[in-house]
């Protein structure tokens, strides 16, 4: 009965899989996705490291109790007190701290951000791979086909006198490398099917492409200005740098003077070990402390801190020089895509015309093996060209999005 159940619950859910739509398997990814989620607990870390700097503006409090026991003469005592210390002035390295763990993590956030977009492209290049490799099946499938029925045909022709084995002979060379170029893209399906179950965590098959009308439609009216400012992953880089930098600042001011304020109230002096001799007890005091020599711990961590800025403000310069030239490249991309989808899409459709007339006048023996074959190369080469146009029209398109900062909605829209 139990294992009743869960076929029953396995066949629903598969079939529940088969049903999603492309907006909804996209959607799906993206919410399964570790990239994300993985960078929500790094935006969770720099959120809790921020709590430290900020904690240096309080006082600490410490609740001190102790049983004290003596002999000759004897006494017995139960001692309390509370003691409280809180830095005054510290030529601003506690301020220069919270505003670096500040920055870090807004970095983090944008981070975040920028993963997702990351995300977004790991989805869309699993859904568009499946579907043009499933389309792509389809026109080697209709290859085989077709090498097998002008094989047929062929055979009747030799057995008649009318072709020489020769020919036939061809043919069937023809045919077997069509099946090889079968198996080769279906092999190929069957791991981009197991790549995409593994981010949707089922089983998911399509061959319909979701947003060429839309895309199409944008034409190369659809530009887009460049603003570095736009991108996540620059926003993060410049507010790590900045980051850094406070950091550094801090640790240069953690080597200078210190002020502090301690008090501690109670039943006694905790320190003294003696019997008490006042039921309260109080003292407070200022202190400067002046650091002269630390094994070199404040210098050290100083040129650390030194050492990760510079490293923060090369990678803030690296994304300057690269993204702009990948935003253009993109462009340029998705304006090539747009047209060679619909020269391809022309072309296609003149192949098909050329290839079903010769295949009529094949069959009436008045075209050679030779010439239907070159018109059936040609159509199958268009075919595949225009799957191969469809797949960088949707790819570039999403790639011009996410070079500008932008995401991809489930209806080909670029928004933030």
């Amino acid at each position: 009965m139990m294992r009743l159940f869960f076929l029953v619950i396995f066949a629903t859910s598969s079939s529940l899989a088969a049903d999603l739509s492309f907006s909804q398997a996209y959607q799906k990814i993206l919410d399964l996705s570790l990239r994300t989620e993985t960078q929500k607990f790094n935006v969770d870390i720099a959120k809790a490291q921020h709590l430290k700097p900020l904690g240096q503006f309080t006082p600490q409090l410490n609740i001190v109790g102790k049983d004290v026991q003596g002999g000759d003469p004897r006494y017995t005592e139960h001692l309390i007190n509370l003691s409280a210390t809180m830095n005054i002035f510290r030529f601003g390295a506690d301020g220069l701290e919270y505003k670096s763990t500040n920055l870090n993590t807004k970095s983090q956030e944008e981070k975040l951000l920028s993963e997702k977009l990351g995300s977004e492209n790991d989805a869309l290049v699993a859904l568009f791979t499946l579907i043009r490799l499933a389309t792509s099946l389809d026109v080697y499938q209709g290859i085989t086909n077709n090498r097998a029925e002008l094989v047929r045909i062929a055979d009747e022709r030799y057995r008649k006198g009318l072709l020489a084995l020769q020919e036939v002979e061809k043919l069937r060379v023809d045919y077997e490398n069509a099946k090889a170029r079968e198996a080769d893209t279906f092999n190929e399906l069957k791991d981009s099917e197991a790549a995409l179950n593994a981010q949707l965590g089922f089983s998911w098959f399509s061959k319909a492409w979701p947003w060429t009308d839309a895309i199409k439609n944008k034409g190369a009216s659809f530009a887009q200005e460049f603003k570095l400012e736009n991108l996540p992953l620059y926003r993060s880089a410049r507010l790590y740098e900045e980051s850094t930098q406070n950091y550094a600042r801090a640790q240069i001011r953690k080597r200078l003077p210190s002020l502090d304020l301690n008090f501690t109230y109670g039943t006694t002096d905790l320190t003294s070990g003696l019997p008490s001799t006042s039921a309260n007890y109080y003292i407070g005091s200022l202190a400067l402390t002046i650091p002269l020599l630390d094994q070199l711990n404040s210098y050290s961590n100083y040129k650390q801190a030194e050492g990760f800025a510079g490293q923060a403000s090369a990678q803030k310069e690296f994304l300057i020089r690269e993204l702009k030239p990948q935003f253009e490249t993109a462009q340029k991309k998705f304006l090539n895509s747009v047209d060679a989808t619909l020269r391809r899409e022309k072309n296609l459709s003149t192949s098909r015309k050329l290839y079903d007339d010769n295949f009529s006048r094949f069959k009436q023996g008045r075209v050679t093996v030779n010439d239907l074959l070159i018109d059936q190369t040609r159509l199958s080469d268009a075919e595949l060209l225009a799957i191969e146009a469809l797949y960088n029209l949707h790819l570039n398109f999403e790639r011009l999005c996410h070079a500008n900062g932008m995401s991809v909605s489930s209806d080909a829209s670029c928004v933030r």
